[in-house]
């Protein structure tokens, strides 16, 4: 029998299910070792060994079977529980065992498994770096258990209330044990860098944290958007939305110096999370204010991709019912890439689509001027986005194409290097009808 072979698979006896304890018995040694690196290596096999029977098409498990496979199901969990009990390992680890024993608890088919796996999993010692791991790895439903019937809406917001006064537990606790922002970003900075390092599957959830931090007071909401704009660590760079939402509402000071500072000196990414939150609060908190605008303005002058990308999505979406202002935005931005171009095209396709009577034509020419070579992008549904210009603005289109391909025609020293110009001759060649 193959090590990861199920029985349901090949119809195995018992006698053949107990060559999994044979695989276990270099696990057990690796697991009780002590050493770190050892009990991480133990972690796929045992994860594997925990598995259960599952379905297959045209078999069904049987009770029999299920208690065939369980003894040895019961013995890797033995190995976990002396690993839980030994606590000689890191809260990274321990946050590996729990979403394990959680996920077997919470799905598994075999009630006394379920039960064995949630009785070790309230006997993990919950240090203060587990429940912050638990915050930053982590949504509502993966760790909140309610009486409402799951997948309902009740189910949900009953699991998100409960979730926020976790997070914001445990953000109180950072604020009593750490008694500055620097020192509470630093701690959460190298509990970022252990998870994407042990490969716990980290998906990034910092703002879960930095949030309740930021609602404890005016003064800790300053001192973090300070200190994470400050920084050299751009750990904590993409997490900066919540904090900036903050701080528009209780740290007004320090939310304007940041509006101000990061489109002329901030991190690309720090700049893209005030960005996006412009839009939220264009689209969705009343409206921006003067100096606000101006900060908009000013970011288009930056050229990086994901800036661009950013600042021509709240110019599609969010600001849609203002197109003045979604063009005076879209038309100053200066792609360098085809994804930015292809984020520029569309919002310039969906302006076109949804206000093609408010726009100005010499704007809709300035965007198409400032894609260049980039409008004819590689996937047909952002093709579709220059279509739906054409169909507005058909001669604006029209002079763009033509100046390209009379560029290509001329050869490359008239423009645009060698690339570029083939990239226009390569054009899709209805395009390329669309000027003769």
């Amino acid at each position: 029998m193959a090590w990861n072979q199920r029985p349901g698979e090949a119809r195995v006896g018992t006698d053949q299910i107990s060559t999994v304890g044979l695989r276990l018995l270099p696990v057990k040694a690796f697991a009780n070792s002590g050493d770190e690196a050892l009990a991480r290596a133990s972690m796929p096999v045992l994860k594997e060994s925990i598995r259960p029977i599952e379905s297959r098409f045209g078999f069904t498990p049987t009770d029999d079977l299920y208690a065939q496979w369980r003894p040895d199901r019961l013995e890797a969990l033995s190995i976990i529980e002396n690993m839980i009990s030994s606590k000689k390992y890191s809260h990274v680890l321990f946050l590996k065992i729990r979403k394990l024993l959680r996920n077997r608890a919470a799905y598994d088919p075999d009630v006394s498994i379920k039960e064995t796996c949630e009785a070790l999993r309230v006997k993990i010692l919950d240090s203060l770096d587990l429940r912050v791991a638990r915050v930053l790895t982590s949504w509502a439903h993966d760790e909140i258990k309610v009486g409402a019937e799951q997948e309902s809406d009740s189910y949900y917001k009953a699991a998100e209330k409960e979730w926020a006064a976790f997070r914001s537990s445990v953000a109180r606790e950072l604020v009593e044990r750490f008694k500055s922002a620097q020192e509470i970003c630093d701690y959460i900075r190298t509990q970022i860098r252990e998870l994407r390092s042990a490969d716990t599957s980290f998906s990034g959830f910092g703002g879960a944290l930095l949030e309740p931090i930021a609602e404890i007071s005016p003064e800790w909401c300053a001192e973090l958007l300070k200190e994470i704009i400050a920084s050299e660590d751009a750990a904590l760079d993409g997490f900066l939305w919540p904090v900036i939402q903050r701080g528009a509402i209780t740290a007004k000071e320090a939310y304007r110096k940041a509006v101000e500072f990061l489109p002329v000196r901030g991190r690309p990414e720090q700049l893209c999370s005030l960005v996006n939150f412009l839009g939220w609060n264009q689209l969705h908190g009343g409206g921006l204010d003067p100096f606000e605008w101006e900060s908009l303005s000013k970011s288009t002058k930056r050229t990086e991709s994901p800036i661009v990308h950013a600042l021509a999505t709240i110019a599609g979406l969010h600001l849609e019912s203002q197109p003045d202002r979604a063009m005076e935005t879209l038309c100053q931005l200066q792609p360098n890439d085809e994804s930015a171009a292809d984020s520029i095209l569309s919002a310039l396709g969906r302006l076109a689509e949804k206000q093609s009577a408010r726009l100005d034509s010499i704007l809709v020419a300035q965007c198409l001027s400032n894609v260049g070579r980039f409008c004819f992008p590689q996937s047909i549904s952002d093709e579709r986005s220059l279509e739906n210009v054409a169909e507005k603005f058909p001669k604006q289109v029209y002079e763009h194409i033509r100046m390209l391909h009379e560029q290509a025609e001329a050869g490359p020293e008239r423009r645009w290097g060698r690339a570029e110009t083939a990239a226009c001759r390569n054009a899709p060649a209805r395009w390329k009808s669309f000027i003769r």
